[in-house]
C-alpha cells in the first residue's frame, strides 16, 4: 500500500469513528433525556397553576398541535382555560381548496380540534363558558401590505396582543387562556429581519409582546417531531406520546432534530413538546366532504353571477383560489363538469362556466344525491395523508414559497417524493406538471417534453392555471431537442390561449416568464 493510499484509508477510518461515535453519543443523550421527560399534558396542567396564558405554536403543514389540543382540551378547561385565542377558525372547517404543497391550515385532521372545541363550547353554556376569540378580526387587511413584510407582521401581532389583553382584562380574574398561532408568532425575542431592499427592521413578535405584558404568567411552547433521517429509528423508539423537552435538554440533542442547531440555540421558546411522529395534515380538498363540494359550486356560481370580470379581482391573482376550485371540480367530476378554462381562437366551443356548473348541479348536487359519492374516484384518507407527506418532503414549498433553488430537488434526491406522489395519485396532474417543469429546469429536455405531452393529452390540463406556462416550457424542451416545428407550435399555443374571464396568465399565481410562484406575503 503506498503512502497516499494509507493516508486515505486512515482518514476514512477516522471519519467513520467520528460519525458513528457522534451518532452513538447523540442517541445516548436522547435516551437519557427521553427517559426523564415529563408528560406534556401533565406538565402544562401543572404550569397552569401559576400561568395566565400559554402560547402553542402551530405548524401549517403538521397537525401535531391540533391533535394534542383536541385530546386534552377538556383537561385544560378544567384547569381554568376559558379562552381560546386562535389565528384561524377552530369552530368550523375551511372549505377553500389549496394546492398540495401549500403550507396552510386547511387540513382534514383539523376536524378533530373543531369537534373538541364546539363540544366544549356547547357543554359549558350557562356555566363558566369556554369561548373562542379570533383576535385578528377587524384589523386593516392592507396596512403595510405588501410593501414591508416585517412591518405588516409587527402590525398584526401588536393588533392581536391588544385584543388579547383587552379580552382578559375584562374577564373574570381566574380565567386563563391558550393562544394557537403560527410558530414564528410565539418567539419571545426581538430579531433583526432583512427586507427586500436590503434594510433591516426589528421583528417584534406576539410571544415577545405577551411576555413583556404578562411576565412569568406567560409561557411559549413549541412542538418538535421530526428527527434527522439517521436518527429516525432512535427517535421513534425512545420518544413516546407527547413529552416535554426543556431548552437545556433540547440544546443537548440539537444535532438530532431538523433545524435543531438554529431553533435551540436561540431563546425563542420556554419549552418544547416532543412527539414520536409527525402527523402530516391532509389538504381537505383531497378528501372532500359534501359541504366542501357544495361550497365550491355555490361560490363559483355566485362569483360568476355577481362579478364576471375575474381579471379585476385581486384574489384571483394572489392565490388563485377560484381557479383552484375549477381545477378540483374538473379533477373529481371529469366530463360531468364539461368546462375548459383555457380555449384557443377557432377551437372547440364549450359551455360557459355558469352553464357547466348548472349541468354539474343537475348531475351530482340534487337533494337525493351525496356529491362526494359521485366523484369519479376515491382514495383513502391514509393514502392522501401519505400523498401530502410526499409533497412536503419534495421541497416544493421551500422552492415556491421561500425561494430555494429548484435544482436542489434533484441534487438532494427529493425528486423521488414527487414520483412517489404521482404513483399514489396519478389522477392529480400537479405531480406530472412539476416533474415536467423540474426536468426542463435541470436540462433533461427529452424527459421534460414527454411529461408535458402526457399532461397536454389529459383534458384536466385545460383547467390548470399554469397551462400557458406549460406550453411555453414545452416549447423550450422541443427547441433544445432541435424540433423547431414543435417548438413553434407550442409557443403559438402559449400565446394564443385565452379564457372567458379575461385572466392574464402573466399575472397569475405562477410567473409566465420564470415559472416560479410569486412569494405570497
Amino acid at each position: 500500500m503506498n503512502y497516499s493510499m494509507f493516508r486515505y484509508s486512515l482518514l476514512l477510518a477516522v471519519i467513520t469513528i467520528l460519525i458513528t461515535g457522534c451518532t452513538t453519543l447523540s442517541v445516548k443523550k436522547l435516551e437519557t433525556i427521553a427517559a426523564q421527560a415529563p408528560d406534556a399534558a401533565a406538565y402544562l396542567l401543572d404550569e397552569l397553576k401559576t400561568k395566565k396564558i400559554i402560547f402553542i405554536n402551530e405548524d401549517h403543514t403538521n397537525m401535531n398541535e391540533e391533535l394534542f389540543l383536541a385530546e386534552h382540551l377538556q383537561e385544560f378547561y378544567d384547569a381554568g382555560i376559558w379562552y381560546f385565542f386562535s389565528e384561524g377558525y377552530v369552530t368550523k372547517e375551511s372549505y377553500l381548496p389549496i394546492y398540495p404543497w401549500m403550507p396552510t391550515g386547511n387540513r382534514v385532521e383539523r376536524r378533530a380540534l373543531i369537534q373538541a372545541v364546539v363540544s366544549l363550547e356547547q357543554s359549558t353554556v350557562g356555566t363558566d363558558p369556554f369561548m373562542v376569540v379570533l383576535p385578528e378580526l377587524g384589523r386593516n387587511p392592507v396596512k403595510y401590505y405588501p410593501e414591508n413584510m416585517t412591518a405588516w407582521l409587527n402590525y398584526r401581532d401588536e393588533y392581536v396582543v391588544n385584543n388579547i389583553i383587552e379580552t382578559l382584562d375584562n374577564a373574570p380574574p381566574e380565567a386563563k387562556a391558550i393562544c394557537l398561532f403560527g410558530g414564528a408568532h410565539g418567539v419571545k425575542t426581538v430579531t433583526k429581519e432583512t427586507q427586500d431592499d436590503g434594510t433591516t427592521i426589528d421583528r417584534v413578535p406576539l410571544g415577545y409582546l405577551l411576555s413583556e405584558h404578562y411576565g412569568s404568567d406567560f409561557i411559549s411552547v413549541a412542538f418538535i417531531s421530526e428527527s434527522r433521517p439517521e436518527f429516525e429509528d432512535a427517535w421513534k423508539r425512545l420518544i413516546s406520546g407527547s413529552k416535554i423537552i426543556s431548552p437545556k435538554n433540547a440544546k443537548a440533542i440539537k444535532d438530532i432534530v431538523y433545524y435543531g442547531s438554529y431553533l435551540f440555540s436561540h431563546n425563542y421558546y420556554d419549552t418544547f413538546i416532543a412527539n414520536r411522529e409527525t402527523y402530516f395534515g391532509t389538504p381537505s380538498n383531497y378528501v372532500p366532504s359534501d359541504d366542501q363540494l357544495r361550497f365550491w359550486v355555490q361560490n363559483l356560481k355566485e362569483f360568476e353571477l355577481n362579478d364576471p370580470k375575474w381579471a379585476d379581482v385581486p384574489q384571483i391573482e394572489k392565490d388563485g383560489v377560484y381557479l383552484i376550485m375549477v381545477y378540483y371540480l374538473k379533477l373529481y367530476y371529469g366530463d360531468h363538469f364539461n368546462y375548459m378554462l383555457w380555449k384557443t381562437p377557432g377551437g372547440e366551443e364549450s359551455p360557459s362556466l355558469l352553464q357547466a356548473l348548472e349541468a354539474l348541479e343537475s348531475y351530482a348536487f340534487n337533494e337525493s344525491i351525496k356529491p362526494s359519492a359521485m366523484i369519479q374516484f376515491h382514495h383513502s384518507l391514509e393514502d392522501m395523508r401519505l400523498y401530502s407527506e410526499y409533497m412536503y418532503y419534495s421541497l416544493l414549498t421551500e422552492v415556491l414559497e421561500y425561494g430555494r433553488d429548484i435544482k436542489d430537488i434533484v441534487k438532494t434526491g427529493n425528486l423521488q417524493f414527487i414520483i412517489k406522489a404521482r404513483e399514489l395519485f396519478p389522477e392529480d396532474l400537479w405531480t406530472l406538471y412539476w416533474l415536467a417543469f423540474i426536468k426542463t429546469e435541470t436540462g433533461a429536455y427529452a424527459e421534460g417534453l414527454a411529461h408535458f405531452q402526457e399532461l397536454f393529452a389529459n383534458d384536466l390540463s385545460l383547467c390548470m392555471s399554469i397551462l400557458p406556462l406549460a406550453y411555453k416550457k414545452a416549447a423550450k424542451c422541443a427547441g433544445a431537442l432541435g424540433n423547431t416545428r414543435l417548438a413553434a407550435e407550442y409557443t403559438a399555443l402559449s400565446e394564443s390561449l385565452y379564457n372567458e374571464h379575461g385572466i392574464d396568465p402573466s399575472q397569475g399565481p405562477f410567473s409566465i416568464e420564470t415559472g416560479y410562484r410569486y412569494h405570497v406575503k
